[in-house]
Formats: structure tokens, sequence, C-alpha cells
């Protein structure tokens, strides 16, 4: 569990930038791009840092 500060400050400006730093121009477009990936792993990959 975290501490509660992710969703402190802008946090939709903040996954997006982690998506775009992917390669993606969307978070739809990552998440389709890996469509045998749990939701929860690509959440943990775009909240780490």
């Amino acid at each position: 569990m975290t501490d509660g500060r992710s969703w402190e400050g802008n946090w939709k400006v903040r996954l997006y930038e982690r998506v775009r730093e992917r390669g993606y121009d969307s978070l739809t477009a990552f998440a389709e791009a890996r469509p045998a990936v749990p939701l929860h792993a690509l959440a943990e990959e775009l909240g780490g840092g």
C-alpha cells in the first residue's frame, strides 16, 4: 500500500507524461499495446518513481 501521496498534485498530468515517455499518445494506446499485461501491472509500471 502507498501512503496516499500518489494522489497529491496533478496526478493526471503525471500519468500522461509517463505514458508519452514510453512512446504512446494515450493511456488507452498504452494498455491496448500490451493486452496480456494485467491492469494492476500497468499501473505499477506507470506509478513507479
